[in-house]
């Protein structure tokens, strides 16, 4: 199993001879026609090319395939990126949920002021910080009824495999395989969060 797939002898011999077969492709188009010869995609039809080429790149470093070597060293912009200040009231909110309805709960990415407030607050005030995120996911901002921020939350994709989790929820590695897509991690900033008022 790599990447979330079960992998075949006759896997790994069909795209070490798609590696031969084309010297000049890169990295990132041998993962892209993979994922398509293979239809691998997400629950919203997109293809897995991240998937992919993370999987071949963990077949090559096993020994069980050779790709042709990097075209450019990837930059690492978790480190490199930089979350611009976006102004916002910072004020603590200490009043009842009633007086600050009706809540606004906004998709962040529908509009660039709004992303970027966005990561701003999620780079100053959650614990671990914000360097980027991986995979899909869905952002969300919750303003109250005077347009002040509350609470921003990330809806991620699920961790492949956490051994308690797959055993509180009773999954063996196939109902694993079959449901993962239905499962999201949240992580969310706020002061004193009204999402968690709202449950």
């Amino acid at each position: 199993m790599v990447q979330g797939r079960s992998l075949t002898a006759q896997d790994i011999v069909f795209l070490s001879q798609l590696i031969k077969q084309n010297p000049s492709w890169s990295r990132r188009r041998l993962s892209i026609k993979l994922c398509y010869l293979w239809n691998w995609r997400n629950a919203a039809g997109q293809i897995k090319d991240m998937a992919a080429r993370a999987m071949m790149h963990k077949l090559d470093k096993l020994g069980y395939i050779k790709l042709p070597p990097r075209r450019q060293q990837p930059s690492n912009r978790m480190r490199t990126n930089r979350t611009d200040w976006v102004a916002h009231q910072t004020i603590p909110v200490d009043c009842e949920l009633n007086q600050i309805q009706p809540l606004q709960v906004i998709v962040a990415r529908k509009h660039p002021k709004h992303e970027a407030l966005f990561t701003c607050l999620l780079s100053k005030y959650h614990y671990l910080g914000y360097r980027g995120i991986v995979g899909e996911n869905m952002k969300y901002l919750v303003f109250d009824r005077h347009q002040r921020p509350l609470a921003c939350v990330l809806f991620g994709s699920a961790a492949w495999s956490v051994q308690c989790r797959d055993h509180y929820i009773g999954w063996d590695a196939d109902t694993r395989r079959q449901n993962l897509n239905q499962l999201n991690c949240y992580l969310c900033f706020s002061q004193e969060c009204p999402l968690s008022l709202m449950h």
